[in-house]
């Protein structure tokens, strides 16, 4: 048995959390082309993956068959979104 988020949930979540990440990404990669002297011209390949869940593990089947029957109750679970993206760096735009 395992805790999973509902479907809803991480739609929701993968929404949000793209808009955050993308954020991110183009705060970083302003900072690098600054350090570089260099302007962000444009993401060459930018892949976002979707969102992925970590719930808590439940019990092993042995322990649950000494155990109480389950209940169902809010829990926590992880849920996180990837971007990697391929920067092309050139001379900043008069």
């Amino acid at each position: 048995m395992a805790y999973e988020a509902s479907p809803e949930t991480v739609r929701g979540a993968e929404e949000d959390l793209t808009g955050e990440a993308l954020a991110v990404l183009d705060r970083r990669a302003a900072s690098i082309a600054d350090r570089m002297h260099l302007a962000v011209l444009r993401y060459r390949d930018l892949h976002v993956g979707n969102a992925e869940t970590e719930g808590r593990p439940g019990p092993r089947f042995a322990a649950a068959a000494m155990a109480a029957p389950p209940v169902a109750e809010p829990g926590e679970a992880a849920i996180r979104v990837t971007i990697e993206a391929e920067l092309l760096l050139g001379a900043p735009r008069p």
